[in-house]
C-alpha cells in the first residue's frame, strides 16, 4: 500500500468516526510528517511497524492503523488477493484495539437484518454508498431478521471476510411475476437520518431508522444456492444479487464486510417482503450490550474456535495430552464468557475434553464431563455425540445397562435427526454390550444380537465411508466370533480391522486394531504372528493401548497378551510405558498386572527384579505426579492469572503446596520450594549448599519475607569443566566464577526493576535448594519451583544450551512467558572482547530439541523427554 491509500483511508475513517475536518486533517499532517515518502509500497505489517513508533497520540495512532487494516482488505479485495488467515488475524486485533480506545466514539446498532453493525470507513456521494466497511456481530440471542423481510440486495458490490463463527448466504432469482404465479413483492428501502423528520432514499452511516416500503411489483422467488463461510474464509455479493444471511440463533457470528460501488452499483436497494404488507420500518436501537463487550466476544470466539481446531489436529493423530490441553483451554473460555457459555460452545466442547478423557483412561473425569453435557440438555447434535461417548464411557465402567441406554437414546434421537454418522455409532455401541452380556450370561440371543448390529455398523460405515467406524466394527466382530468358535471369520474380521486401521495417522487406533487381531490370531494357534503384533518396533504397543481404556474386558486381554510374551518394557511413541498409563488412571487392579509380568520378564532376562520394579514404580509415580500438578493444579491458576497482577504466582505457590499436603505420595516424590533470601546469599560468599544453613522452605509463619520476590537462577555447573580448579564440592571453581557472576546479574537486575524490594528478594539455585545428600524429590520438583519464581536469569555461554537441564529450564520458562506473561526471563551475557556485560530478554522464539541435548547420563533422557512433553503441555 501507498501512503496515498492510507491518507484517502484516514478522511473515510474520519467519516465513520464523525470526526471534524479539523480533526481527521490534523491526524493527515500528523501522518505525512512521519513518512514523507508517499510512493514507498509497504506491506501491512510494515506500516503498522511504522506507526508504533510514529509521533503521534494513542488516539491518532488508532485511527492510523485503523486506516491501513482497513485499507490492506480494501486493495486485497479489488485485486481479487486472498488475505491470508495471518493477516486477518492481524486486521482483527488492530480494529480490536482501535474499537475498545475509550477515546474515539465508534456507534453500534441493530440493523434490520438482526445483526449488529459497527460503521469502520465510508464514503457517501450524493446519498449513495461509494465505499463502507462494517464489523457485523450475530448474538447467540436469537434475534435474527424478520424471516418475511430477509431476502435483500445491496447497491454495491459487496465482500465479507469472516472473523468467527459460521454463516450460510442464500442466493435467489428474483423475477417479475404476475398475481397468479407471485410468491412476494418487492420493497424499496429508505432511511432516517438522527436529525430528519422523514425517511428517503439517501443513505445514511449513522440512521436512525430504516423503511421498507411494499412498490406493489410482484415477484416470484426461488432459491438458487447457498454455501456456509466459516473463520478466514471470504465470499461475495455482486451488485444488485438478491440474497440473506442465515446464521442459526443460538450462535455466533463476526464478519468484515465492505460495500464497494467500484466492482458494481444499481440505483435501488430493493428488499422482498410479503405480498400484503404496507410498510416495514426498523429503528435503529442501542444494544444492551456494550460495544467492548461485543468486540471481547467475537475474540472470545475467535481463540475457542483456533483451540477447537487445534485440539482435533492432535486427537486425529492420537495425541491426547495435547488435544486435552486445547479443549480445556476452549472450555474455560467458554466458562468466562456468559455469552458463549451456552450448549452450543461449552456443551460441544465438555464432549470433546469427555473423549480425551476417556482416551486417558480417566473415566471418572469423563463421565462427570459428558454427563454435564447430557443431563437435562434438550436433543441435538451435540447431545447425540455425547450420548455416544457417555455410552462407551460407561461401557468400560462395566456399567452395561447405563450404556445400552445411552447408546439407544443416541439411536433414537439419530434416526429423528437423520444423522447417519450417529445411528452407525450407536449401533455399533450396542452391538459391542450385547457381546459384552453374552460373555458375562452366555445367552445366545445377545451373541446373535450383537452380531447383527455389528454388522448394521459395518455396513452403514461403508455407506458413510468411514474407515475407523468400520475397522472398530470389524474389530469387534473378531470378538463375536471368537465367542462363537468360529476362528477363520474371526481372523478374516480381525485382519480386515488392522488393515483399515493402517490407513489411520492415529498410533492408539492402530495399536487397539493391533491387539483384537493379534488376540485372535493367538487363541487360532498362530502365535508367532500375534506376538509380532503385540510387540511392535514403533508406534504403540497393543498393551498399552488397553492400559489407556481399561476395562473387566480389557484387563483379560491384558493377561492373555503378557502370557503370550509381550514386552512390558516398550515405551509409546511419547514415552510412556503400560505400567506409567496404569498408575495414572489410577487403576491399581492393573497396575499389579503389570508389575508381575514384568517381574516375570526381569527374572527371565535375569536382571536385579527388586530394584528394576522399583525403579518403574518411581518413574510411573514420578510422570503421574507431573501430570497432575502441571495439568491439573498449576494450569488452571495460569489460566486464570492477569498478567499485570502480582497475585498469580502467590496462588501458584498456595496451590502446588496444597497438592503436597493433600497427597502423600506426592510428598515423597516432590520437594517443597526453597529459596534463600539474599542477605543470606551475600552472607555465604559463595554458593551456598543445601546444607550450609541458609535454605529456608516457603511457608506461612516462616522468618523469611511472607511474600518473597523469588529469583531463579539457571547455570552450568563449570566445576566439571575440563582443568577447572575445583572448589570443594561446590558446582563452582576456586575463583566462584558463578557466584560472583550471580552478584553481578542481581545488581543488574534491580537496576532494571527498581520496584522489587531488596528485603524480598530471594534467589533459588540448585545447589542450595536440592538436597545434596537425597537429590531425587528436589530435582524432581524443579520444573514445577520454576513456574513459581518471578523471574529467571540464565548465565548464558558457550555450553550453555548445549546441556540438558539448562534447557529444560529455557523450555519451562519460554513456555510461561509466551502462553502467560507473568514471568520474566533474562540471559545475562558477557562480551569479553570489550569487557562488558548485561542483561539482554531471553529468547522465546529459541527452538529447544531436548534429544539433541547433552546429559551426564543417558538413562536421564527419557526422563527429559518427558519433562518436555510436561513443559509444553503447560502452554
Amino acid at each position: 500500500m501507498h501512503l496515498s491509500t492510507i491518507l484517502q483511508g484516514l478522511r473515510y475513517v474520519g467519516s465513520a468516526l464523525s470526526l471534524s475536518d479539523a480533526e481527521v486533517h490534523a491526524v493527515v499532517l500528523g501522518v505525512i510528517a512521519n513518512y514523507p515518502d508517499a510512493a514507498k509500497e509497504l506491506s501491512l505489517e510494515e506500516w503498522l511497524q511504522a506507526t508504533a513508533f510514529a509521533e503521534i497520540d494513542d488516539r491518532q495512532r488508532h485511527i492510523v492503523n485503523t486506516a491501513i487494516a482497513l485499507a490492506h482488505l480494501r486493495e486485497s479485495g479489488r485485486r481479487g488477493v486472498s488475505v491470508s488467515a495471518a493477516d486477518l488475524e492481524r486486521v482483527w486485533l488492530t480494529l480490536k484495539s482501535a474499537l475498545q480506545c475509550p477515546s474515539l466514539s465508534w456507534t453500534m446498532t441493530r440493523s434490520a437484518q438482526g445483526l449488529l453493525a459497527i460503521p469502520m470507513w465510508s464514503l457517501i456521494k450524493d446519498g449513495c454508498i461509494d465505499e463502507l466497511i462494517r464489523v457485523h456481530i450475530w448474538l447467540p440471542d436469537g434475534v435474527r431478521a424478520d424471516p418475511d423481510m430477509a431476502i435483500h440486495l445491496h447497491q454495491p458490490f459487496g465482500q465479507s471476510w469472516i472473523l468467527a463463527g459460521k454463516g450460510t448466504d442464500h442466493i435467489f432469482d428474483v423475477t417479475p411475476a404476475s398475481e397468479v404465479d407471485a410468491t412476494h413483492a418487492e420493497y424499496n428501502v429508505g432511511w432516517k437520518g438522527k436529525d430528519d423528520n422523514k425517511s428517503d432514499q439517501a443513505y445514511k452511516v449513522h440512521s436512525k431508522s430504516s423503511t421498507a416500503s411494499n412498490t406493489g411489483k410482484l415477484v416470484r422467488v426461488v432459491p438458487l444456492q447457498k454455501e456456509t463461510h466459516s473463520r478466514n474464509m471470504s465470499y461475495c455479493v455482486p451488485a444488485g444479487t438478491f440474497h440473506s444471511s442465515e446464521v442459526e440463533p443460538d450462535a455466533l457470528h463476526a464478519t468484515i464486510f465492505f460495500f464497494d460501488s467500484s466492482r458494481g452499483y444499481v440505483p435501488d436497494a430493493a428488499v422482498i417482503g410479503p405480498i400484503s404488507r404496507e410498510l416495514f420500518t426498523h429503528v435503529r436501537k442501542s444494544t444492551d450490550i456494550s460495544l467492548f463487550d461485543a468486540v471481547n466476544l467475537v475474540a472470545s470466539l475467535r481463540s475457542w474456535e483456533i483451540l477447537k481446531d487445534v485440539g482435533l489436529q492432535h486427537a486425529m493423530l492420537g495425541d491426547w495430552e495435547e488435544a486435552l490441553r486445547s479443549y480445556r483451554t476452549a472450555l474455560h473460555v467458554c466458562k468466562s464468557q456468559p455469552w458463549i457459555d451456552s450448549p452450543r460452545y461449552s456443551h460441544f466442547t465438555l464432549g470433546k475434553v469427555g473423549h480425551m478423557y476417556r482416551m486417558l483412561g480417566l473415566y471418572t473425569q469423563a463421565c462427570e464431563c459428558l454427563e454435564e453435557a447430557v443431563i437435562d440438555t434438550p436433543m441435538s447434535r451435540t447431545r447425540l455425540g455425547c450420548l455416544g461417548e457417555l455410552a462407551v464411557v460407561y461401557r468400560h465402567m462395566n456399567r452395561l445397562q447405563d450404556s445400552k441406554w445411552a447408546s439407544q437414546e443416541q439411536y433414537n434421537g439419530a434416526k429423528e435427526f437423520d444423522l447417519e454418522d450417529d445411528v452407525c455409532r450407536a449401533v455399533g455401541t450396542l452391538g459391542m454390550v450385547n457381546c459384552q452380556l453374552y460373555l458375562l450370561t452366555t445367552e445366545r440371543e445377545l451373541l446373535e444380537s450383537a452380531i447383527s448390529q455389528l454388522e448394521e455398523c459395518v455396513s452403514r460405515a461403508q455407506q458413510l465411508k468411514d474407515v475407523t467406524r468400520e475397522a472398530i466394527g470389524h474389530g469387534r466382530l473378531s470378538v463375536c466370533y471368537i465367542a462363537k468358535l468360529d476362528y477363520e471369520n474371526a481372523v478374516a474380521s480381525g485382519q480386515r480391522s488392522y488393515d483399515l486401521m493402517q490407513l489411520q495417522r492415529d498410533a492408539s487406533k492402530i495399536s487397539f486394531a493391533g491387539a483384537f487381531f493379534g488376540r485372535t490370531l493367538l487363541l487360532a494357534g498362530r502365535d508367532e504372528e500375534a506376538l509380532a503384533l503385540f510387540n511392535p518396533s514403533s508406534g504403540c504397543p497393543p498393551v498399552i493401548a488397553l492400559c489407556r481404556e481399561i476395562s473387566d474386558e480389557h484387563r483379560q486381554y491384558i493377561i492373555e497378551i503378557i502370557a503370550a510374551g509381550a514386552d512390558l518394557k516398550l515405551r509409546d511413541d511419547h514415552g510412556y510405558t503400560a505400567l506409567e498409563c496404569a498408575m495414572y488412571n489410577g487403576d491399581h487392579a492393573t497396575a499389579k498386572i503389570i508389575e508381575e509380568g514384568l517381574r516375570a520378564q526381569i527374572l527371565r532376562e535375569g536382571g536385579d527384579v527388586d530394584q528394576q520394579i522399583k525403579q518403574f514404580q518411581y518413574e510411573a509415580t514420578l510422570r503421574k505426579g507431573y501430570r497432575d500438578i502441571f495439568q491439573d493444579k498449576l494450569r488452571p491458576v495460569l489460566l486464570q492469572a492477569n498478567p499485570d497482577s502480582s497475585s498469580a504466582l502467590q496462588s501458584l505457590r498456595k496451590k502446588y503446596a496444597a497438592a503436597l499436603t493433600d497427597d502423600l505420595e506426592k510428598q515423597r516424590t516432590f520437594d517443597r520450594l526453597k529459596y534463600v533470601t539474599y542477605s543470606n546469599f551475600l552472607r555465604s560468599n559463595r554458593l551456598p549448599k543445601s546444607n550450609h544453613g541458609y535454605t529456608q522452605y516457603l511457608a506461612h509463619g516462616s522468618p523469611g519475607p511472607s511474600d518473597p520476590f523469588i529469583l531463579f537462577f539457571s547455570y552450568r555447573w563449570i566445576a566439571k569443566d575440563v582443568g577447572v580448579q575445583l572448589d570443594g564440592d561446590s558446582p563452582d571453581d576456586f575463583e566462584r566464577t558463578q557466584y560472583r557472576r550471580m552478584l553481578r546479574a542481581i545488581e543488574l537486575f534491580l537496576n532494571h526493576h527498581p520496584v522489587v524490594d531488596r528485603e524480598q528478594l530471594c534467589i533459588w539455585i540448585d545447589f542450595a535448594c536440592v538436597d545434596q545428600d537425597h537429590q531425587q524429590p528436589g530435582v524432581a520438583s524443579l520444573p514445577m519451583n520454576l513456574a513459581q519464581c518471578n523471574a529467571m536469569i540464565s548465565l548464558v555461554d558457550d555450553k550453555y544450551y548445549k546441556r540438558s537441564w539448562c534447557c529444560v529450564e529455557v523450555l519451562m520458562i519460554q513456555t510461561l512467558q509466551k502462553a502467560y506473561g507473568i514471568h520474566v526471563w533474562y540471559e545475562h551475557v558477557i562480551d569479553f572482547a570489550r569487557g562488558e556485560e548485561h542483561l539482554r530478554p531471553g529468547p522465546c522464539d529459541l527452538e529447544v530439541n531436548m534429544a539433541e541435548k547433552q546429559v551426564t547420563f543417558e538413562q536421564d533422557r527419557p526422563k527429559l523427554l518427558f519433562l518436555e512433553r510436561q513443559t509444553r503441555l503447560l502452554g
